[in-house]
């Protein structure tokens, strides 16, 4: 986005009680234009679980 002038952007993001992600929405603007993506997760099975990486 930012190749293509976008110098920022809000974002809402919906997280459940396994902190995976349901749905976010980000918005800016582009050229003088409002725009928005929206996604929405569904089916997204067990929560993952992974461990901290190691220094090297």
């Amino acid at each position: 986005m930012k190749a293509k002038g976008v110098t920022g952007f809000d974002i809402d993001q919906w997280i459940d009680s396994r902190g995976r992600t349901l749905r976010f929405e980000q918005r800016f603007e582009l050229r003088g234009v409002e725009a928005a993506n929206k996604v929405t997760f569904s089916d997204v099975g067990p929560a993952e679980r992974f461990s901290a990486p190691t220094g090297g």
